[in-house]
């Protein structure tokens, strides 16, 4: 009786542990952060925004596609302060908080002129991956001073595309694109990689 007891008992063992397991499992991926609030709604470059909600405590922030700086969370998780970056682009723009349980778009966020022109550096394409594919293949471009990216285009072709950090694009070969540079263009300029092969199909 005493080992039937024991095996029993070793059983609930497993399943309470299970069960605190797959509850904290499921508690972590049903927490994305959520925003309430921000301000201000518009500054310089260097200005300290504060944004209001929960979960944000390992969320960092984009400001039109650029990190922003300085990146502090209270320990609740319920306000977090950034400073606007040096390289993003004057005008409207959306504030975007990436964490790794999901995206938010917290609002539009305009940044104001400097009383003296600030120059926004040139992009710089440093890598890419993979270095040929056909129609639809996504392309990952990696640099400097990519954030507020216009436009990406293949052999002149233009691509859409996502701005995850002010260092990576990511792009899709539209239809129609040609064997040839990665060029981009934002508010510092253009930039151009070296070849990209266009393939008819797969594996040709």
């Amino acid at each position: 009786m005493r080992k039937q007891t024991t095996y029993w008992g070793v059983l609930a063992l497993f399943a309470v542990l299970a069960c605190v397991f797959v509850g904290s499992a499921v508690a972590r991926t049903l927490a994305p952060p959520t925003t309430t609030g921000f301000e201000p709604t518009k500054g310089l470059r260097g200005e300290k925004v504060t944004i209001y909600g929960h979960n944000l405590t390992k969320a960092q922030v984009q400001f039109n596609g650029v990190t922003g700086l300085n990146t502090t969370v209270t320990p609740d998780g319920t306000h977090l302060t950034v400073n606007v970056p040096s390289d993003v682009a004057d005008g409207p723009g959306p504030i975007t908080l990436v964490a790794p349980e999901g995206t938010v778009t917290v609002g539009t966020f305009t940044v104001n002129p400097n009383s003296k022109p600030v120059a926004v550096p040139n992009p710089r394409i440093k890598s890419f991956a993979p270095m040929r594919g056909k129609a639809g293949t996504k392309v990952t471009i990696r640099g400097a001073y990519l954030g507020g990216a216009m436009w990406v285009k293949f052999g002149g072709v233009k691509a859409t595309f996502t701005v995850p950090s002010a260092t990576k694009i990511v792009a899709t070969v539209p239809k129609g694109a040609h064997s040839g540079k990665i060029t981009l263009k934002t508010s510092g300029g253009l930039s151009s990689s070296g070849l990209f092969k266009v393939l008819a199909s797969a594996g040709t």
